[in-house]
């Protein structure tokens, strides 16, 4: 149930961002997951972690199904086979970051407060540059049509998810 539940929290994640908006989203999503690896050994923590992933790129990510099948003429099976993979890859970066949450942080006093928020910023930069880089589905993106918009100039994308994250835990 717990494995099921991080898909549905990853699958709430991208309805957070446009064209839909849901702008609280970006709060209540990554406020799941952390409810979810709370007290987890750092396996059963990168296990949720990667099902949340799944969601969130599952959800996120059709456009790559889209692109191969409509333009690229890959045939169909291929074209969700693919995608999938995509999906379960990019997912890897939630596994390892909910690992070295469960492994090194969640044990200290202020791990929730501080430790979350800080591995969320360092993964969401790691995804922009890392293996190429996807830039794609940031959670500081859901703000940008909200009155804290005003603050993306100043902080980023990053600190916009920052301040999200830091909302969340």
């Amino acid at each position: 149930p717990g494995n099921l539940a991080a898909i549905i929290s990853g699958l709430l994640l991208p309805f957070a961002l446009a064209p839909y908006d849901i702008w609280p989203l970006a709060i209540i999503s990554p406020l799941l997951i952390l409810f979810l690896v709370q007290n987890l050994n750092p396996g059963k923590s990168a296990l949720r972690g990667w099902f949340y992933g799944v969601g969130v790129f599952g959800m996120g990510v059709p456009w790559v199904y889209v692109s191969m099948h409509d333009y690229a003429n890959t045939p169909a099976p291929l074209a969700i086979l693919l995608t999938g993979l995509f999906a379960a890859g990019l997912a890897l970066f939630f596994c390892l970051q909910f690992y070295i949450f469960g492994r090194f942080i969640q044990k200290h006093k202020y791990a929730n407060l501080i430790g979350f928020p800080a591995l969320w910023l360092l993964f969401e930069w790691l995804r922009s540059w890392l293996f190429t880089g996807f830039p794609w589905l940031y959670l500081g993106d859901s703000l940008l049509d909200t009155w804290l918009a005003s603050l993306a100039p100043v902080v980023g994308v990053y600190g916009l998810g920052l301040i999200l994250t830091l909302s969340a835990s």
